[in-house]
């Protein structure tokens, strides 16, 4: 059992590098190219395409993870889950692009930049059909990790050949989702091949209707952790200029990369052993939980100090010398790698694995509210500097309330009999 969760978590640490890290290499160049500004419009354009992903991912990855997690010798009951998920998503596809259509021609900030968001959009096609649930919950992560990073080294490559001066910069998102696109319709034909036992079909209406319940709440929560993560960025897109919202990007991104490549694997190879773990054991589970929280702690002050001690070096390193105003909004948003700690900890591996979600769902819509009312008040006044403190400050507000909740449902499930 451990075997297994240390290679899932050292095979999604792989994609991870595909992810972010690539793009490390892939920055610096693309930083220099396009300038300032346009580095701002095409993290813009990622921060918008991150909520139309919300809508066609709606919570399956974790909801439909935990349900074949719990099922992993059912096959019959596994390929029901994976059809009901999987046609879901085609649904609210099509929501999705009704909605984007509209934003394009209501929205000032589509409008000016149509190409770049076209161009951007296929993201939100591969997210709506990559499989990603059924490998997960089977805990079978070697093809997600090794297909991941071969199609984003092709990604790497193409942005070397494709972007050569300012006015590329449209491409690179065409580039970035085009490859999301390839990964998750290359997985999606090797489904069948890797499980025998699986076969995609049409549902009914009624497990589809069945398995859009179940996500609401974690939909929403999902929905509003965009808005308190990336929210900050989608407002000063209206209120600050270009330029200044690429510095402000530019901070976040290397806190962005931080945070996903060291939670991320764990979600996805951590959470439905803690699941099988909680089931077999729930003082196990604990003392499984317990251990992680000290690594990650370990792990995350450590790149946070390091962060702190050299943002100016790490900013200049990667973007070049134009982006030296981002130094200081690294700085302060450097603490957010350690205060994820706890909220990965005791929110997203406790809370849901105790099967809180309506729990989980008010803590994520509270932090997103509280961070997106700060955004839109001071925002306007301090710029891209009161951004990355209301961003700091979210991120510990989180952290406090998931310790408190988590506390309280440990305590009320061991006074039952």
């Amino acid at each position: 059992m451990k075997t297994k969760l240390f290679s899932n978590i050292g095979y999604l640490a792989l994609a991870q590098i595909g992810t972010y890290l690539l793009p490390l290499i892939t920055i610096p160049y693309i930083s220099r190219t396009v300038g300032v500004s346009n580095y701002g419009l095409i993290e813009y354009a990622t921060v918008a395409m991150l909520y139309f992903i919300s809508i066609v991912e709606f919570s399956f990855n974790t909801t439909s993870t935990r349900k074949i997690a719990a099922n992993r010798n059912n096959f019959k009951k596994i390929y029901l889950i994976y059809s009901s998920a999987l046609f879901a998503r085609l649904f609210f596809l099509l929501i999705s692009t009704i909605i984007f259509a509209a934003c394009l021609f209501l929205i000032p900030e589509f409008k000016s930049q149509y190409k770049l968001m076209i161009l951007a959009y296929p993201v939100v096609l591969g997210w709506a059909v990559y499989p990603l649930f059924l490998f997960q919950g089977l805990q079978e992560l070697k093809v997600i990790a090794f297909g991941n990073l071969s199609l984003k080294v092709l990604a790497t490559i193409l942005i070397f050949i494709v972007i050569n001066d300012e006015a590329d910069f449209i491409y690179v998102a065409a580039i970035n989702g085009g490859a999301q696109l390839l990964i998750s319709l290359g997985i999606l034909i090797y489904v069948p091949y890797k499980f025998k036992e699986v076969k995609l079909f049409w549902p009914s209406w009624r497990p589809i209707k069945a398995s859009i319940y179940e996500g609401r709440f974690i939909f929403t929560s999902d929905f509003f952790n965009k808005v308190y993560a990336m929210g900050s960025v989608f407002i000063a897109g209206f209120y600050v200029s270009p330029a200044s919202l690429g510095l402000y990007a530019a901070g976040m991104k290397l806190i962005i990369v931080g945070k996903s490549f060291i939670f991320q694997p764990l979600l996805g190879a951590l959470f439905p052993h803690l699941n099988e773990k909680f089931k077999e054991s729930k003082e196990g589970f604990l003392k499984q939980l317990r251990k992680t929280l000290l690594i990650l702690l370990a792990v995350t002050g450590t790149a946070s100090t390091t962060l702190m001690l050299f943002s100016e070096f790490f900013i200049n390193l990667i973007f070049g010398n134009e982006y030296s105003g981002a130094a200081h909004l690294l700085f302060i948003m450097a603490p957010i790698l350690t205060l994820s700690s706890f909220v990965h900890i005791y929110l997203y591996q406790g809370v849901l694995t105790y099967k809180k979600d309506k729990i989980y769902l008010g803590i994520i819509v509270l932090g997103g509210l509280v961070t997106l009312l700060l955004n839109v008040l001071f925002i306007p006044k301090y710029g891209v500097t009161g951004a990355a403190y209301i961003r700091l400050i979210g991120e510990a507000f989180l952290a406090i309330v998931s310790f408190i909740a988590f506390q309280r449902i440990k305590q009320k499930e061991m006074l039952k009999p």
